[in-house]
């Protein structure tokens, strides 16, 4: 699960970071060509790719079928490295080294979005004129509001935060945050968190203008006699008045008459489909295979104990999933297995041959304690054998039998008392190491 959450935030990362690139280089040209309300459109671009890049990538993985893992010579073994591998100098109880620092890394990130996130939210200087708040958005007015403004420049600052409101922009706004948050490590967040408040400014400018014709120099009047006196944004709080700098903000209200919002949609959505379409799937749970039959790892288990052989067991599920046994020592003692398989074609390991990668983590059924992580790598119907411990001590020995099997549920549950149910009626081989 660490490891899911890890390479979930890595492939999240990178697919934002090159959404707010292609922000960065187009909002300019974009502007130019359509406008102030499709360069702030342009925003949606950035969550749209996140989210199809992690729907693509959490879609089950493709289904394997019996045929890929066929062996060439069913009865030779692979080589004697796979065949047999031993796990010496192993200190029973010790900690799976990778998994801690996973953690860590999950850890460290966890702690970097919440504490942004609580600085966020401790932040509560506002300054008027503002919309305050997310779902119940509340206009936030300076005291001396009557006596600033002439009314023809209040009429045009309401009508201001008044498009703010009708667009929902604090909602905008709060997600912006999240995702800050999230990614607070990367620089491109930050950038991009300033410049999304400096368009919906913008974009909110154009608006008023399109409605008010002939207004530009009374709203110009208003910009100048606000000014600024908040040094942050926060999420939740859209104000006209200190998000984007006033020379350049009063320069470009001429430019903002341009509307053509189609061109950002279809921006935003081309995006979207070609992230969806180049994420490979994989981090997902296994798809079910198409009927009549599906492709199941079986497992035919014996493990011994300081040379005592304990009851064998028989594994059955879907490739990737694990699986729990318990085995019991006796005077209290156990082992819980969990085991799982998949096919492995790292061409250093596999060098052209099918491959299957059998992960194994042994657990101290009285204490809970992690006693290992060994794995080894066969053929399909090819035994192999693991040793894990240490001379003079406990010494785990772990036989196996894979075999790549298909069924007609796809429940592993199911499938399991299926594939009994077959054994005792003589339907399908009986476990390998049966006494």
């Amino acid at each position: 699960m660490t490891e899911t959450a890890l390479r979930c935030l890595l492939l999240g990362s990178l697919s934002l970071a090159a959404a707010l690139l292609a922000v960065a280089v187009l909002r300019t040209p974009l502007r130019r060509l359509a406008g102030a309300e499709t360069q702030y459109q342009l925003w949606l671009l950035p969550p749209a790719v996140l989210l199809a890049t992690l729907l693509a990538a959490l879609q089950p993985a493709a289904p394997l079928e019996p045929w890929q893992l066929l062996l060439r010579e069913p009865g030779e073994m692979l080589r004697a490295p796979f065949a047999a591998l031993q796990v010496t100098d192993v200190t029973w109880g010790k900690r799976d080294l990778p998994s801690v620092w996973l953690t860590s890394a999950l850890a460290v990130w966890l702690t970097g979005a919440g504490g942004l996130g609580v600085a966020m939210a401790l932040q509560k200087r506002v300054a008027g004129p503002a919309l305050v708040g997310v779902w119940r958005p509340q206009l936030c007015l300076p005291s001396d509001f009557r006596r600033r403004f002439p009314a023809a420049e209040r009429r045009l600052i309401l009508q201001h935060e008044r498009v703010h409101a009708e667009r929902g922009d604090t909602r905008w706004l709060l997600l912006a945050a999240v995702l800050l948050c999230l990614q607070w490590f990367n620089p491109l967040a930050w950038w991009s968190y300033r410049r999304l408040h400096a368009d919906m400014e913008l974009a909110c400018d154009a608006v008023v203008l399109r409605r008010n014709p002939g207004q530009l120099a009374a709203y110009r009047r208003a910009l100048l006699r606000a000014q600024p006196d908040v040094a942050a944004l926060l999420p939740g709080l859209v104000t006209p008045w200190f998000t984007h700098p006033l020379i350049e903000r009063i320069a470009m209200l001429p430019r903002h008459t341009t509307r053509r919002p189609w061109v950002g949609a279809a921006l935003v959505l081309l995006a979207s489909s070609l992230a969806y379409a180049a994420q490979p799937s994989g981090l997902g749970a296994e798809a079910p295979p198409p009927t009549p039959g599906y492709s199941k790892l079986r497992m035919d288990l014996q493990v011994s104990v300081n040379g005592h052989a304990l009851e064998p067991a028989l594994l059955l599920d879907t490739f990737g999933s694990s699986t729990r046994q318990q085995f019991d020592f006796g005077a209290g003692e156990g082992l819980e297995l969990h085991a799982q398989g998949r096919p492995h074609r790292d061409p250093a390991i596999a060098q052209g041959e099918e491959v299957l990668m059998l992960s194994f983590v042994l657990i101290d059924s009285r204490t809970r304690e992690r006693l290992g992580q060994p794995r080894l790598a066969t053929k399909d119907g090819v035994p192999a054998r693991i040793e894990f411990g240490q001379q003079g001590q406990r010494v785990i020995r772990i036989d196996v039998l894979p075999r790549v099997v298909s069924t007609r549920l796809h429940d592993g549950q199911g499938a399991r008392h299926e594939l009994l149910r077959d054994i005792e009626a003589g339907r399908a081989p009986a476990n390998f190491f049966k006494r």
